[in-house]
């Protein structure tokens, strides 16, 4: 039988997370309509060739419930006729994923793949597979074979931690979500990651308030503390900081008004805009005094034209 290697995973990587605590051979396997449905779909792709995946899901109760199935990868991966190999990182990216969309954390609860012909027994190559799953949890783990032959069917196989086999019956491994109780299969409610990222939201909100008060203190520092030809009222108002600039010094050329608005740009920028104009302009160190020496300058030009 040498010509049979089968499925295997490679020395040293991890799969998802091993948690499973449960010590006894399943009394039963159920396998929900989407896991089932991911497994007849992936093997239906690769007609002719071994393929296969991971299974996640719940115990309770010594029923071992599968509630997702993971197909094998599409990049690091190997299919042929009697072998292949799973894209780890793929499987482990995706297990993850899944994880997440449920109220009831998924843990790993084993393993599914094809085998040639009418073979629903393991070679040795899927020993060694069977070996790293089982090794590293409690509770041992599944390991489900996949014939055509020339029907689709599924054995059932529970490794325990001492890589003793357990055939689970035909009559214990049901197929389908009625078997299932529906908390296991309830989704997160899309408020929970909404709270986070609201959460998230109003850190990143009080960041860009401390960045602004920070240019307001350095603008505060070089040049509104020092100067003498305006009275100002600062503003902190949705997320900006608006400074009412009034000139008290009647013997400068200045405006008599200025306003300055310091505010967020959205790509982690301050911007400033003057006297209400559209136009933004990136924040930079003394900007204020250099607007208004701009302006000096502007306002001391002769005006143009004239009597002779």
């Amino acid at each position: 039988m040498n010509l049979v290697r089968t499925a295997e995973y490679r020395q040293g990587e991890k799969m998802f997370f091993l948690n499973n605590k449960h010590k006894t051979t399943p009394e039963r396997v159920v396998i929900s309509s989407q896991a089932y449905l991911t497994v007849v779909s992936e093997v239906s792709a690769f007609s002719g060739i071994e393929t296969g995946g991971i299974f996640l899901g719940t115990i309770e109760n010594n029923i071992w419930y599968i509630i997702e199935a993971i197909d094998p990868g599409y990049e690091d991966i190997t299919r042929e006729s009697s072998y292949f190999k799973y894209d780890v990182k793929y499987v482990n990216h995706l297990a993850n994923i899944r994880n997440k969309l449920y109220n009831r954390d998924l843990v790993l609860l084993g393993l599914w793949h094809r085998h040639p012909g009418s073979m629903d027994y393991f070679s040795g190559t899927d020993k060694e597979t069977n070996k790293k799953f089982a090794g590293n949890s409690a509770g041992g783990s599944l390991s489900a074979l996949i014939n055509i032959d020339p029907a689709f069917r599924i054995t059932m196989y529970h490794i325990a931690p001492d890589f003793s086999y357990t055939k689970i019956s035909v009559n214990n491994t049901l197929t389908g979500n009625n078997h299932i109780p529906a908390d296991f299969l309830k989704m997160k409610d899309t408020a929970v990651y909404l709270d986070i990222i609201n959460r998230e939201s109003y850190g990143n909100s009080g960041k860009t308030e401390q960045k602004l008060m920070q240019v307001f203190e350095s603008e505060y520092a070089g040049y509104l503390s020092s100067q003498r030809d305006f009275e100002y009222e600062v503003r902190m108002n949705n997320g900006s900081i608006g400074i009412e600039m009034k000139r008290i010094n009647n013997d400068t050329i200045l405006p008599e008004l200025i306003s300055v608005v310091l505010s967020h740009s959205g790509i982690n920028q301050i911007v400033v805009q003057f006297d209400n104009n559209p136009r933004k302009y990136l924040y930079e160190d003394n900007i204020i005094q250099k607007f208004l020496e701009q302006k000096q300058k502007f306002l001391s030009k002769p005006a143009c034209g004239g009597q002779s």
